[in-house]
């Protein structure tokens, strides 16, 4: 659903339309990535159980709870941990934004960043177009933040609709839905076909006619916290592509 008025700036005409999407620590996109690793954990024995037994002999519902559960206990974990991230936002070839911080969360349940090393942050300023922007942004979380699939009724429908093939991709599973969010959009899970474990995610989606593009690659560390190790959002038409990386995982 396209924003109405006149006073929208278009992204197609503003070169920076951009510059707002990393805004200041704890606060939109810099929080985003961490809630959707928490999301679309799937154990090894869910996921096995949901993908490896024959058709009709497996519960969904139960599955969806049990992944629903799952999702909070990883959450849980990691308020344990604290690691690294970086955010890197370019036009073009032009990095426009780029910062690394330490993360971990307070006893409190907050989220604290600290930035470490040199970082490429643009000037901060208020005007109308800029409020703009941030709106728009606000519109493209929201609607990323869609396949999160926060429910276990969210989790249970793309499960039971989507098509499953082994042969796409050596030693991979594919799960492939269609309309999960919007219409016309997909959402495809690729699962190690040996440990079960969730290994990478794709959206394609659309936004006020703009194709939005959110490749997503996770882990595991060796205590069994799952966690994203790389996320990219693209919007091809415009050469945006923003890139939020996790790594150094250690308990607190």
């Amino acid at each position: 659903m396209a924003l109405a008025g006149p006073a929208l700036a278009d992204p197609r005409r503003e070169p920076t339309f951009w510059s707002f999407l990393v805004p200041t620590p704890g606060m939109g996109y810099s929080v985003w990535p961490m809630r959707k690793a928490s999301v679309f954990v799937l154990s090894v024995v869910i996921v096995g159980v949901a993908l490896a037994a024959p058709s009709g002999r497996v519960d969904l519902k139960e599955i969806s709870a049990e992944v629903s559960e799952e999702r909070e206990a990883n959450r849980l974990r990691t308020l344990e941990y604290n690691w690294t991230t970086r955010t890197e936002l370019k036009l073009g070839n032009e990095t426009r934004r780029l910062t690394t911080e330490i993360v971990r969360h307070t006893p409190d349940g907050e989220i604290q960043k600290t930035p470490v090393g040199d970082q490429l942050v643009p000037k901060k300023t208020k005007s109308k177009k800029m409020a703009n922007r941030q709106e728009w942004g606000a519109k493209l979380l929201a609607l990323l933040d869609g396949y999160t699939l926060t429910t276990k009724e969210e989790i249970y429908s793309f499960l039971s609709t989507s098509t499953l093939t082994h042969k796409e991709r050596p030693g991979m599973i594919k799960l492939h839905g269609v309309g999960v969010v919007q219409p016309s959009d997909t959402m495809t899970w690729w699962v190690d076909a040996n440990t079960r474990d969730l290994v990478s995610t794709e959206v394609r989606a659309n936004l006020d006619t703009l194709d939005i593009e959110m490749d997503t690659n996770y882990a595991r560390t060796a205590e069994g916290l799952s966690y994203i190790v790389r996320s990219v959002v693209r919007v091809p038409v415009l050469g945006v592509v923003l890139t939020v990386e996790n790594s150094d995982y250690n308990k607190q």
